[in-house]
């Protein structure tokens, strides 16, 4: 299962080549900078085989403790709700990359517990 997090916000990204105002005059052209009201939303999202798993919505500032919770309580009910097979659960690699709640010393210690040799991340087994 190969999974990721993403974090979206209100002002998104901006690509100063997609913004171009051409005219003959001075078109007193501006951008909107910043919102008064920020927000941002962090979403999980993996894939185990031809199964989409989540998305989730994480907590705005991941930490190996939450990051933990979301493993042992979120994940399990989130792959019951794909349709993930049993055959694929004991068969499955975890692949997650190298974010710092991610290298928490009880996050690598329950995704050992749980999928043995088979994880790939910082500080584990497949790096």
């Amino acid at each position: 299962m190969v999974t990721d997090e993403s974090t979206f916000n209100r002002e998104g990204m901006f690509n100063s080549h997609n913004f171009h105002v051409w005219s003959e005059e001075n078109p007193h052209a501006t951008r909107t900078r910043a919102a008064q009201e920020r927000f941002s939303v962090n979403v999980w999202a993996g894939s185990a085989g031809d199964h989409l798993v989540g998305p989730y919505l994480l907590s705005k500032r991941l930490t190996g403790a939450n990051y933990l919770i979301f493993l042992q309580q979120v994940l399990p009910q989130l792959l019951d709700d794909a349709h993930v097979s049993a055959a694929m659960h004991s068969s499955k690699w975890f692949q997650h990359d190298g974010a710092p709640a991610h290298y928490s010393i009880d996050v690598r210690l329950h995704l050992t517990a749980t999928y043995g040799q088979q994880w790939i991340g910082r500080g584990g087994p497949v790096q």
